[in-house]
């Protein structure tokens, strides 16, 4: 039987707090963040995938399910671990050096001092997490020897420098360290943190590279077929999304262990997981390489022998799903035999130009997602197209904004999450990535957590007390 309590939360990527380095971090902000949360009276944080990431900066587009994002690892927390000492480096250069090189450093101290708490517990973290992390510190030496090449293209298999192997180990024990030191204080703050399990990983990537045989590859380890969608109503063209499909009778014949381990990695690391694509566990697309999307096809998946497999109530597993997109009627049935939440969007409901809209308990209800426009900048273009939407008519258009926000509080859903933007009431330059496209504003959006005003967090905070959340 379904049974959740109330909740509210926010949505926002740790990439988007302000600090020394090009992208956001795991330092002081994260736990000023938790403490603004608290101050709202919610009791959620969504992030996005922690994973390394590629060029792109795609929080979908990772070198491992398992890893986490070096760059994502504050220094300061090193230091005031005493993990990296100022003498080190140049503190007064330090926009000068890589992430990578001040971790490279900071692994060093850990290394020589085997007779410290910190290799202590780093060889405890080894032991715990080597169903995954000897193949991704393998893989990551690899890279680095081969000129950060994709694996594919490596002259050899086996790391050349056993040191710089141990020293990828120890940056993910940082990882480790840094990410559950937010946790614990989040949960201290009576937060919960929601990850995100996306369903796919690269191609170059320690999971592909490793395990080849899950993955449909030919002989000489390319892609037979790229992850996608077909042309559609909202994309005539349909979407190369460059990732490998599975190969499912590999996963069946391992009785899913790989997927088993990236559930227990994410509980690990988080209280409740978002599963994306959901649509993706029951069937799922695949384009012939070179080929278009119009030339894919639909193949059946496994999902619910996997989650079957799983037994999400036996290991208490908190998860809910992304149900969005072309949802069948046996997409539905696998949500529902395992009591599964599926995910509303305000914005997409709104223009179904329908008077009322009802939302059932068992829902995750938002006013946007990472891959939405923000809600400002949604009623912007409505306004724009001059739409006439029956619902709209209820509210006052001058506080539009603040009431569907109101109106996503009180209803029936029994979590409700708002990206930040949405609460901060910002237009669609702020917006934190647009599908679909290539561009330097996806997934680089910064805020600075300082010009949250008293106001705003009092507002929400009566907002959700008022509705018992």
């Amino acid at each position: 039987m379904y049974n959740h309590k109330r909740q509210s939360g926010i949505l926002l990527h740790p990439t988007s707090f302000s600090g020394k380095f090009s992208r956001g971090d795991l330092g002081v902000e994260a736990f000023s963040f938790i403490d603004i949360l608290s101050k709202m009276n919610q009791s959620l944080w969504q992030v996005l995938p922690l994973g390394p990431v590629d060029s792109t900066l795609s929080p979908y587009s990772t070198s491992s399910a398992f890893a986490g994002d070096p760059n994502l690892i504050s220094i300061d927390f090193l230091i005031n671990k005493r993990i990296l000492k100022k003498s080190d480096f140049d503190k007064t250069k330090i926009n000068k050096y890589s992430k990578i090189d001040l971790l490279l450093l900071a692994s060093k101290n850990i290394l020589k001092n085997k007779n410290s708490k910190h290799f202590k517990d780093f060889k405890n973290f080894c032991q715990k997490n080597k169903y995954w992390l000897n193949d991704f510190s393998k893989y990551s030496a690899l890279k680095n020897e081969n000129q950060n090449k994709s694996w594919n293209l490596w002259d050899y298999d086996n790391p050349k420098n056993d040191d710089l192997v141990d020293s990828y180990k120890v940056i993910q024990y940082f990882f480790d360290l840094n990410w559950k030191s937010i946790k614990k204080y989040a949960n201290e703050k009576s937060v919960e943190i929601i990850g995100d399990l996306p369903i796919y990983v690269d191609y170059d990537s320690a999971d592909v590279w490793s395990k080849k045989k899950l993955f449909q590859l030919d002989d000489n380890g390319y892609m037979l077929y790229e992850s996608g969608c077909p042309p559609c109503e909202f994309n005539i063209d349909g979407q190369h999304w460059g990732m490998p499909v599975y190969n499912w009778s590999e996963h069946i014949d391992s009785d899913f262990n790989w997927w088993k381990n990236r559930f227990r990695r994410m509980f690990d690391l988080f209280d409740c997981i978002r599963i994306d694509h959901f649509i993706g566990f029951e069937r799922y697309f695949s384009i012939p390489i070179g080929k278009k999307t119009k030339e894919g096809f639909w193949s059946k998946s496994p999902g619910e022998k996997l989650f079957s497999s799983i037994d999400f109530k036996k290991n208490n597993y908190n998860i809910f799903v992304e149900d969005l997109g072309d949802v069948t009627k046996e997409v539905i049935d696998l949500r529902n035999k395992f009591n599964l939440p599926g995910m509303r969007i305000l914005q997409f409901d709104i223009t179904k130009n329908t008077k009322n809209i009802n939302y059932s308990r068992q829902s995750v209800l938002y006013t946007g997602t990472h891959d939405n426009d923000t809600l400002v900048g949604w009623i912007n273009s409505l306004n724009e197209k001059n739409y006439d939407l029956p619902f709209l008519k209820k509210f006052n258009k001058k506080k539009l904004s603040w009431e569907l926000i109101e109106y996503v509080i009180k209803s029936k859903s029994d979590r409700v999450i708002f990206p930040l933007q949405d609460i901060l009431g910002l237009d669609s330059k702020h917006r934190f990535n647009k599908p679909g496209t290539i561009s330097k504003n996806n997934w680089t959006w910064r805020f600075d957590l300082e010009k949250i005003s008293n106001q705003v967090i009092d507002d929400l905070s009566k907002l959700t007390e008022r509705y018992n959340r």
